[in-house]
């Protein structure tokens, strides 16, 4: 979604003619997908499959198959059409069997300008999405906490030693999306042989607005979350929250569930209502705009965009202050941020919340607001790709 908003932005511009590619998902307003067959669908299905069998012999647990990537299959992304007449290729999320390592270095080989866009830290790592405390990437990786038998030359170091490889012959522009990942990217031993940017995602501000909100006796909440199931994202914590609040409180919550869970949900102890995975940014604006809380109870953010979405709506955000949170939530103005992982003080900080009186969440909600409007609007971070294009 980020891409796409991006990628009409520099269109409206009249500067710049842009096309925005996907691999592999469905089909979509503002862009073409790759897999538009029956055949394309199942070779985008074969690619990921076949890394993630390959991963089987090395991973720990199952928990982290789909938090590491080695990059080992992908298609020949530099010789489709749209890669061949563009004059510039703006690279975004290329895992999931859409760009291995080999055709990344093929893409750069061709002698392409191109831009890298890090929408998680896996362009600093030896593999991991998100390395969760673990610091080897500032040497060369390997003893990786994601395999099964972790050593200085684990897959972990191969992939960190191949990435180092591409890193110094190319010195590639690679772009990160705040404070937090600007401080961890530059930390890794890769970043010595990269061009390294911080520029934010912007959202629609007209989109994602304030409207009238109902009053009624529920006190309504908001989680979402591509995967619900996904422990990093905190639905257990959030879980454990609001079963721990006293059954007055409680009996007050409705919680709105956004995104999939091919398994059961953990037992909440209030009503709860799914509304499953929306990719119309409309739509979500509505449903920020019914909600009195947006809770993101998150363990990592690269950047957080549903902070962003729900502050624009003037909805206020509850999170832990993991990653970009800490700097994208400003503490008791625009919501509330508490320790990573401390689900008592989650607990008391929702029942605070809970009790607040109308002004002072009218307050918020105005504060929210107002704070988006500054942090998140379009025209710096066009400005500054479009410098940084001009750069290349």
């Amino acid at each position: 979604m980020a891409a796409n908003r991006l990628s009409a932005a520099l269109n409206e511009t009249g500067k710049v003619e842009s096309k925005h590619l996907v691999f592999s998902g469905q089909e979509g307003q503002g862009y073409s997908l790759w897999a538009n067959s029956f055949l394309r669908k199942k070779w985008a299905l074969f690619q990921h499959a076949k890394e993630k069998l390959e991963f089987l012999a090395h991973e720990k647990e199952s928990k982290f198959r789909f938090a590491f990537s080695h990059a080992s299959a992908g298609i020949r992304v530099y010789r489709l059409p749209e890669v061949m007449e563009a004059d510039i290729v703006h690279l975004h999320w290329v895992n999931k069997g859409f760009i291995s390592l080999n055709g990344l270095e093929e893409l750069y080989a061709s002698g392409k300008k191109i831009v890298w866009t890090a929408h998680d830290l896996w362009p600093f790592t030896g593999g991991c999405y998100h390395p969760r405390g673990c610091l080897h990437l500032e040497k060369a990786c390997g003893q990786c906490p994601y395999l099964k038998r972790p050593s200085d030359h684990d897959l972990s170091a191969t992939v960190f030693s191949k990435k180092k490889l591409i890193y110094r012959k190319y010195n590639p522009c690679i772009v990160v999306p705040g404070k937090w990942s600007m401080a961890l990217a530059s930390r890794s031993a890769l970043s010595e042989f990269v061009r390294l940017k911080e520029i934010g995602h912007f959202i629609d501000l007209d989109v994602f607005s304030p409207r009238e909100r109902a009053d009624g006796e529920r006190f309504r909440i908001l989680f979402s979350s591509m995967n619900l199931l996904n422990p990093q994202k905190g639905i257990f914590d959030l879980a454990a929250a609001i079963n721990a609040l006293p059954v007055e409180y409680r009996s007050r919550i409705e919680l709105t569930l956004v995104g999939h869970a091919k398994e059961a949900l953990p037992e909440i102890h209030c009503t709860v209502n799914q509304c499953g995975v929306i990719n119309d940014s409309a739509l979500l604006a509505e449903i920020y705009c019914r909600n009195d809380l947006m809770v993101i109870p998150s363990h990592e953010e690269t950047f957080g965009l549903t902070a962003a979405e729900s502050q624009a709506c003037g909805l206020p955000v509850l999170a832990y202050s993991a990653g970009e949170l800490a700097y994208n939530i400003v503490h008791e103005e625009t919501g509330w941020l508490c320790s990573t992982g401390d689900i008592q003080s989650l607990q008391q900080t929702l029942q605070r919340i809970i009790n607040i009186n109308v002004a002072d969440r009218n307050r918020f909600a105005m504060n929210a607001r107002v704070w988006a409007v500054k942090k998140f609007g379009k025209q710096g971070v066009v400005d500054a790709y479009l410098d940084c294009y001009n750069q290349l």
